[in-house]
């Protein structure tokens, strides 16, 4: 009994630091106290959400596992993350005629290591490619 209960709670405090906060305790309006930890709220997936925000998100054709609270930001339609040690998360968005519109938010540029950005903004302003140089 006593190696089962301490074997549990070890399994579940490694959980805890290696999946993020749900999504919307990052961006909840009475601050969650750990909003700023990147481990907890991925700067990554922070952007991605902004983006799917200002991009009309709920009115693409195809949006699976998009802001989803509990699936990482990786398992998103079109994005793709590779971690490199030593350069941090790549990601990759592809997203071609899924029907965007509105604005891009320039939380955009906080995929630092944006690889692939495949007809994502077809429908949208084209002034914020001088914030990714």
């Amino acid at each position: 009994m006593y190696d089962s209960v301490h074997s549990n709670i070890f399994s579940c405090v490694l959980t805890q630091r290696v999946n993020p906060a749900p999504l919307e305790l990052c961006f909840h309006p009475m601050h969650f106290d750990l909003q700023n930890d990147t481990s907890k709220c991925p700067i990554e997936r922070n952007a991605l959400k902004n983006f799917y925000d200002s991009s009309k998100g709920g009115e693409w054709t195809v949006s699976t596992n998009w802001v989803d609270p509990y699936i990482s930001h990786c398992q998103w339609y079109g994005v793709e993350c590779k971690e490199d040690t030593n350069k941090g998360i790549t990601v990759t968005l592809e997203l071609p005629t899924n029907g965007l519109s509105g604005t891009l938010s320039k939380s955009i540029a906080n995929l630092t290591l944006l690889e692939v950005v495949s007809e994502v903004c077809r429908n949208l302003p084209m002034n914020w490619m001088g914030t990714l140089q």
